[in-house]
């Protein structure tokens, strides 16, 4: 999550209202694995975020795949098919920046 947002500051910078999902920290436990009910409702949470940014008109950006996990979430499966789904073609109109896990 750390990537998603400094590419939205990075977007910010450059005087894009950019906007990530930010109902991570209230929605998700700390202490214990996520409840498949809580998942389900946080995925759900997810889904109108993203339909709802896309009513208002706002552009999607894909920073890639972080190359050090071995299976995509749930989360980026979820944008991926809804956004093909809308017919949103994806923007990577990124220069080179570093992020945690290296360069995209």
């Amino acid at each position: 999550m750390d990537a998603v947002k400094d590419a939205a500051r990075g977007l910010r910078s450059e005087g894009v209202d950019a906007k990530w999902y930010q109902a991570w920290g209230k929605n998700f436990p700390t202490n214990r694995p996520m409840m498949p009910t809580e998942l389900e409702a946080a995925l759900a949470r997810n889904e109108r975020w993203i339909r709802q940014k896309f009513k208002e008109g706002y552009q999607f950006y894909d920073i890639g795949v972080d190359p050090t996990r071995s299976v995509r979430s749930r989360f980026y499966e979820l944008k991926q098919r809804i956004l093909k789904e809308l017919g949103v073609e994806m923007s990577f109109r990124f220069r080179e920046r570093e992020f945690d896990y290296g360069w995209f």
